[in-house]
């Protein structure tokens, strides 16, 4: 793989949890998901959670549960697609 075709790096809580965990962030994102709209908007998601999450001294991937995503959801008073706390 080129420099140019590199998969960005994962953010820290992903890079945090080990190659498997950053390596299934980057696979969800660019396998998984063909729309590029779609995979877009999941990046944008994902990228608000965990800012949000690093507010709420949630440092550690393991300790990231389904609960946080509907907290984050209502704090954030936006729908969000539960597929993405799942792949989180």
């Amino acid at each position: 793989m080129t420099a140019a075709h590199a998969a960005p790096a994962p953010p820290a809580l992903i890079a945090g949890a080990g190659q498997q965990a950053a390596l299934r962030f980057a696979e969800f994102f660019t396998v998984n998901i063909r729309n590029r709209n779609t995979r877009s908007a999941y990046a944008r998601a994902a990228g608000d959670f965990l800012r949000w999450r690093e507010g709420q001294g949630i440092d550690a991937l393991s300790r990231v549960q389904p609960a946080h995503g509907r907290l984050y959801r209502t704090a954030a008073g936006r729908a969000r697609s539960s597929y993405i706390w799942v792949c989180l």
